[in-house]
């Protein structure tokens, strides 16, 4: 089981771009883009980061993703 932690920090035009940093050392260990603009702060728990997106034309939606590499795990409605 991976026990790392993760800090996930919004960057780029937007807010599209999250980046995903090793607690212990502070290097990147991974980046992705949304699929829309992020609307709420990153909340990691684990190795897993959960946020709300807007996309034009479509109400928010959550989505859940793996750290770091930012794998899709599900979306979920707000």
């Amino acid at each position: 089981m991976d026990r790392r932690q993760y800090i996930v920090a919004l960057a780029g035009n937007n807010n599209r771009i999250l980046k995903v940093f090793d607690a212990a050392t502070g290097m990147l260990a991974g980046q992705f883009s949304s699929q829309g603009e992020v609307m709420t702060p990153p909340i990691v728990v684990g190795n897993m980061v959960s946020y709300v997106i807007n996309t034009p034309g479509f109400s928010n939606m959550g989505v859940r993703k793996k750290l770091p590499g930012g794998m899709l795990i599900s979306y979920f409605k707000v």
